[in-house]
């Protein structure tokens, strides 16, 4: 009965270790991969949800049920912001990455991305393609609250900088 105990407790020892040194990982790889890319991206720092009037949203990640409530909450706290959300050309995606899939008991590193995108036109050549015109991501430690907790306080990001870029309700345009 003893080594039971101790086995559960060891076991239960190594997936928190396990999940402690992976979220390290990733954190310490985040990190590093927007240092090294800080330079070259330096223009997202200037740049902002500016003249857009409304976005095509996509939620997207492994769990479907999750995702699928966590889009319908996406489009209600952008609507409710009074910015417009529908069928248009330019996207709003936001993603989540985990190497887990989210549990509401068992916690599990991950991150979210937020990107608008939209299409561009190149001078040189006349081609079009789409092209990332405003980032944001964050990372975190939890389970399905703690998750969508990290996804309101990116979308609060996101609508501070929409709204300082577009002052007015409805002057994307």
């Amino acid at each position: 009965m003893r080594s039971e105990a101790r086995e559960q407790v060891m076991g239960r020892f190594r997936r928190v270790l396990h999940t402690s040194v992976l979220g390290l990982f990733l954190c310490s790889c985040f990190g590093l991969s927007t240092l090294s890319a800080s330079p070259a991206r330096a223009a997202f720092d200037v740049e902002s949800p500016a003249g857009v009037p409304a976005f095509k949203v996509m939620v997207k990640g492994a769990d479907e049920d999750l995702i699928r409530r966590l889009q319908t909450r996406t489009v209600r706290r952008l609507r409710k912001a009074e910015v417009g959300v529908g069928e248009h050309p330019v996207f709003l995606y936001v993603t989540l990455d985990s190497l887990h899939k989210i549990r509401v008991d068992e916690p599990a590193p991950f991150s979210w991305t937020l990107i608008v995108a939209q299409e561009v036109t190149l001078v040189r050549n006349g081609s079009t393609g789409l092209t990332q015109t405003y980032i944001r991501s964050t990372i975190g430690h939890g389970g399905r609250q703690e998750v969508a907790d990290a996804l309101e306080l990116l979308l609060d990001t996101f609508l501070a900088d929409y709204r300082k870029a577009n002052p007015e309700p409805g002057s994307g345009s």
